[in-house]
């Protein structure tokens, strides 16, 4: 019974100094070839899942490649089969922490940052 109360008591306090993260599944995330003197190769998706640990900056974004959508159909088919192989590598990660990153100054307005990792 002891050993209950203390398990116990200790998974009800490490709620409290878990850091606080945020998370979204509408981050977007754009992808940007293009060449002077040919055509745009840009593609956005919009679906993009996001989590921020507001305690140090750190943040992690996982995407579906076959989400990305470009101007014309044979440029994403071309993407998906030749460039990216999405039958082979089907989600794009990144895991970075947002540079110079100060808790206090987050607010509900969206802001600029820059953000550093793989």
């Amino acid at each position: 019974m002891r050993k209950l109360v203390l398990i116990s008591s200790m998974l009800f306090f490490a709620g409290f100094v878990s850091a606080q993260k945020y998370s979204s599944k509408t981050g977007s995330v754009t992808f940007e070839a293009s060449v002077p003197l040919f055509e745009d190769v840009y593609a956005k998706d919009d679906n993009n899942v996001v989590v921020l640990n507001a305690d140090n900056g750190e943040m992690a974004s996982v995407s579906a490649v076959k989400n990305f959508h470009f101007k014309t159909k044979l440029m994403e088919e071309h993407f998906n089969e030749s460039y990216a192989e999405t039958a082979k590598y089907p989600k794009a990660t990144f895991k970075g922490k947002v540079v110079n990153f100060d808790k206090t100054k987050l607010t509900a307005s969206p802001q600029k940052y820059t953000v550093q990792g793989t």
